[in-house]
Formats: C-alpha cells, sequence, structure tokens
C-alpha cells in the first residue's frame, strides 16, 4: 500500500527543509600528531627477557654508580675532616633519603602508568602521565621545602646525634636544600626513562652531574678547606648541572615530543598515580624510618659519634654494593609493566623470575668477596681501629644477607612494576620496623652484643622480607591487578 503525501497548506510556501541543528560540541582531547613506529614502541618487549633486563639495567649501574661514587668521596673528605663531620654527612644522608622517599611515590606512580601505556601502544596517555607527575615533583618539592629547613636540628636530634652534630648537620642540611627542585625533577625524568625502557637517556646527565659534583667537593670541600659547607655546594651545582641536562633529554626524546598543549595540572590525573606511587613512597618513608631508628639505637653505645661512623660507612658501601640490584629491580617493574599493558601476564611472570634468578647469582658473587675483602675495604675510610672494627663486622653482616636483598629486591620491583604497590610497603613495615628494629636493641643491649648486634638484627630483617615478598609473589594475584 503507498500514500501520497499531503500537497502543502494553500496559500503558503512548501516547507524547507531545514539544515539539522549543530549541537553544542566540546573540545576533546586527541592524541599526538605523530607517535613513534610500531617497530620503536614495541622495541623493549621484542628482545628477550635477559636482553631487555641488559638494556635497562646496566645504564643505571653506571649512572647510580656515579652518584654513590661522588657519596663515598664526600664520606671520605668528612672522615678526613673528624668523626662528627662523618657522622653529619651520614645523618644528613638519611634525611635527604627520607626526601626521595616521599618523592617515589610520584616516581612509581608515574613509572607504573606510563610502562602500562607504552605496552599498550598509547602514546599520548603515557606522555600525558610523564607530563602531571612532572608538575607534581616540583609542587610536592615546594611542599616539602620549608618544614625541611626549619625544623632541620630536630630531624638530627631524633637521631641521637650530638649537640656538636646538630650544630653541624643543619648548616649542611640547609644548604643541600637549595639543589631540591632540580634533585627531584631528576629523579622523576628518571621514572620517565625507566617505564620507556630509555634509561641510556639519563646517562649524559648523569656524568654531567657527577663532575660538576666531584670537581666542587675536591676544590671547595677539600681543597680550599670549606668542609662541610663546600660539600653541599659542591652537591648543588651538580644537581643543578643534571637537572637541566635531563629536562633537555627528556624533551627530545620521542615520549617528550608527544607533549603538548598547555601544562595545567590534572588533578583526577594526579590522584590516580598517587593512589598507586603513595605505597611505594610511604616504603621508602619507613625503610628510612628504619635506619634512623638504627642510629637512634647506636647513640647509646660507649661511643656513639664511632659508632655512627660506622655505620655511615657501611651504608655507603652497601649502598655501592646494591646497584646491580637495584638497577634489575627497575628492570622487573619496567619489563612486568609493560608486559601487562600489552595484555602477557605469563610473559611478565617469567620475566619477574629471570630477573630475580639473575639477581641472586650476581649477589652470592658480590657478598663473597664483600665478605673476604672487608678488612682492606675498611682500612680505606678510616683509620681510627674502633670505627674499623665496627665497620669490618658490618660488611660481613650485609654480605651475608646480600642474596636474601637480591630475591626482595627483584620481586618487589616486579610487583610494583604491576601496580601492586601496597604488599611490598607491608612487608618492608613487619620485616624491618616489626622484626629488625627489636631484634637491633635487644641483640645490642640485652644480650650485650653491641653495635655487632644491630649489624645482623639488620641482616635478620633482611631475610624476613625477602620470604615474603616471594610467597606473595609466587601467588600470583598480582597478574590481574588493573590500574
Amino acid at each position: 500500500m503507498t500514500t501520497t503525501p499531503l500537497p502543502p497548506h494553500r496559500g503558503t510556501a512548501p516547507l524547507a527543509r531545514r539544515p539539522p541543528a549543530k549541537t553544542p560540541t566540546r573540545r576533546v582531547e586527541t592524541g599526538p600528531l605523530t607517535s613513534p613506529s610500531p617497530a620503536e614502541a614495541s622495541e623493549l618487549l621484542a628482545l628477550g627477557t635477559w636482553a631487555a633486563a641488559w638494556q635497562v639495567a646496566w645504564p643505571l649501574v653506571v649512572t647510580t654508580a656515579l652518584s654513590v661514587g661522588n657519596g663515598l668521596v664526600d664520606t671520605w673528605i668528612a672522615g678526613d675532616i673528624g668523626p662528627v663531620a662523618q657522622a653529619t654527612v651520614g645523618l644528613t644522608l638519611q634525611v635527604v633519603l627520607m626526601i626521595n622517599a616521599i618523592m617515589a611515590a610520584v616516581g612509581m606512580g608515574c613509572q607504573v602508568f606510563v610502562a602500562r601505556h607504552v605496552g599498550a601502544g598509547d602514546w599520548y596517555r603515557a606522555a600525558r602521565a610523564a607530563q602531571q607527575s612532572i608538575m607534581c615533583a616540583v609542587a610536592l618539592s615546594l611542599v616539602v621545602l620549608v618544614p625541611v629547613v626549619t625544623l632541620a636540628p630536630a630531624f638530627y636530634a631524633a637521631m641521637g646525634a650530638s649537640p656538636a652534630v646538630i650544630h653541624e648537620g643543619s648548616t649542611y642540611l640547609r644548604l643541600l636544600m637549595l639543589g631540591l627542585i632540580p634533585m627531584n625533577l631528576g629523579v622523576l625524568l628518571t621514572s620517565v626513562f625507566k617505564a620507556r625502557g630509555k634509561t641510556i637517556a639519563k646517562l649524559l646527565p648523569t656524568c654531567v652531574e657527577s663532575a660538576v659534583w666531584l670537581a666542587g667537593s675536591l676544590a671547595l670541600g677539600w681543597g680550599l678547606g670549606w668542609g662541610l659547607p663546600g660539600l653541599a655546594l659542591a652537591f648543588v651545582l651538580g644537581k643543578v648541572a643534571g637537572g637541566w641536562m635531563a629536562w633537555r633529554a627528556f624533551r627530545r626524546s620521542a615520549l617528550g615530543r608527544q607533549v603538548r598543549g598547555p601544562w595545567r595540572p590534572d588533578l583526577a590525573c594526579m590522584s590516580r598515580m598517587l593512589r598507586v606511587g603513595a605505597p611505594t613512597g610511604l616504603q621508602n618513608v619507613l625503610r628510612n624510618l628504619a635506619r634512623m631508628a638504627v642510629y637512634a639505637i647506636l647513640a647509646f653505645a660507649a661511643l656513639p659519634a664511632d659508632a655512627m661512623a660506622a655505620y655511615a660507612i657501611g651504608f655507603r658501601l652497601e649502598s655501592a654494593v646494591y646497584l646491580p640490584l637495584m638497577a634489575l629491580g627497575i628492570a622487573a617493574a619496567t619489563l612486568v609493566g609493560q608486559h601487562l599493558g600489552a595484555g602477557r601476564p605469563e610473559r611478565a611472570a617469567e620475566a619477574g623470575r629471570a630477573i630475580a634468578f639473575m639477581a641472586v647469582g650476581a649477589a652470592t658473587l658480590a657478598g663473597v668477596a664483600l665478605w673476604l675483602a672487608a678488612d682492606p675495604i675498611a682500612s680505606a675510610f678510616t683509620v681510627d681501629p674502633l670505627v674499623w672494627a665496627w665497620t669490618v663486622d658490618l660488611l660481613r653482616a650485609l654480605a651475608a644477607g646480600l642474596p636474601f636483598l637480591a630475591v626482595g629486591t627483584v620481586l618487589s620491583g616486579a610487583l610494583q612494576g604491576a601496580g601492586e604497590t601496597e604488599p611490598p610497603m607491608l612487608f618492608t613495615l613487619g620485616s624491618q620496623l616489626g622484626v629488625g628494629i627489636p631484634l637491633a636493641y635487644a641483640l645490642s643491649w640485652s644480650w650485650g652484643w653491641g653495635p655487632t648486634g644491630v649489624w645482623w638484627a639488620i641482616t635478620a630483617g633482611t631475610v624476613v622480607q625477602a620470604a615474603l615478598v616471594t610467597w606473595w609473589y609466587v601467588r600470583g594475584s598480582w597478574r590481574r591487578r588493573a590500574i
């Protein structure tokens, strides 16, 4: 059945077809005009686990070795000044590490999101996450700066420092804070490079930073005899130079070129990243609180300055041995994050296991070498016989725990790369503050072992943490973690 259309009303013109009404539009953010090629985007995942881990890890070993080397030079110069200066450098390092621990919340959130988006091929969101992380890092630096400068003496007093160390340390710390923003910017950009799998981009900035820092330490702190203020100014100059070079490297990178448009804070994006990264920041805070608690326990020693000096030396040396383990943990985080972003959880689990075995082998060899060479290594950093004896005991306790430290570091990195940041934080709380510190107090004073009891309690806490992290990793629930 057909119908005849009705004629128009008589005396009126035919109804004209109106164009469709324009609906109001809102600006929708789109991706970048150009993206890296598929070959470049999948470069890291296309490699085997060992090759990918090596590509991520070796630049981190070199860059961190340079930073630790500068720290060892500062410790050596401080030792030439005296035990008070050496204890001041060691205690101040704990405060700086506490600040870095807070920044780790931003850095880990950035690394998790950027790695996931890169693995999924979503370069716009990866660049967006990097941009918001940079703004968050700068803002957080400004928030941290005021209380650190005003409460500097309280930090040293809380760690049981002597009046001389409190006086020297307050000035030293306040001078160091001049480099807080460039230092934190460099830390954040390193997280971006880690997530991308392009850690080699941080190599040149770190070389420049280390060269400026080293030259300044030798010239100002040692050559001109400015002491701790000279070392602090050298640190600031190095961080400014390194932060500027890292920023240039980021803007010229494939990911940095995707950042366009105004730099406006996106509080929702920042909040998501901080929710993922906050447990890692808290984990690092707990770890540094444990170190500060060690200093507080050592304050009860018969010669506290000597005990603290031994711990400062041992901590610096442990940082050097820890380098390859830290780098492999970051490689595990990067590979796990990118594999999960690409929808390959089995490959993610395989990558974590393979890197953990690699780390245990390297740590075992390093532990044997450290145990055998403890005497001459300690002699290179102190001439005080009591400080030397306690340093040797500390190095051997650390050597015994290195294989366990390797397992805990790598598998914690793998879990964090998956966005599973809460369990490693809880395991740090239980093993170090729940086991290590109470045991340190019991062994050192209740059982009369002195500082040597503190050293072996630290190792016991490391063993407990490795067992807990391994158990959680084997459970496998982290493979289904959504961010």
